[in-house]
């Protein structure tokens, strides 16, 4: 156990940011066999039911980040586009946790929040974002 509050915080923050780069490193590993091979991770959820899951286009996104298309990548998957962004956002403030051991001010701010209540916010926020492509697939024939 670390006592020092700066260490502590540095430790933590180091924790995250290579955990991040773990996820990043597997996800490059994906999509480089998708945009090289044309092999990609068939969606469960898509076969058995016919609707998309909350992460059906990430791949395909994902490559079109490799090609430099945002606009394409966009396209494929708003929600994951726009979680990856904010990832990246948050990585840069551990980033900067590790480096200096200080914790930014609004990075407090959030961690009063308990992890339930993100934890439930994510889940409603797929939820819904898996709700609402599907029906509006479904309505737009």
């Amino acid at each position: 156990m670390i006592a020092d509050p700066a260490r502590r915080v540095a430790a933590d923050a180091r924790r995250r940011v290579l955990s991040v780069v773990g996820f990043a490193v597997g996800g490059l590993g994906f999509t480089l066999a998708y945009h090289q091979l044309g092999v990609g991770v068939p969606c469960p959820m898509l076969a058995l039911t016919g609707w998309w899951c909350p992460f059906c286009g990430a791949t395909r996104m994902a490559s079109a980040v490799l090609d430099g298309d945002l606009a394409g990548a966009f396209h494929w998957n708003p929600a994951v586009f726009i979680t990856l962004l904010m990832l990246g956002g948050v990585t840069i403030a551990w980033i900067v946790e590790w480096v200096t051991g200080r914790t930014p001010p609004w990075r407090a701010a959030v961690r009063r929040r308990s992890f339930g209540t993100w934890f439930t916010l994510a889940v409603v926020v797929t939820l819904g974002w898996m709700l609402a492509r599907n029906v509006a697939r479904i309505l737009a024939g």
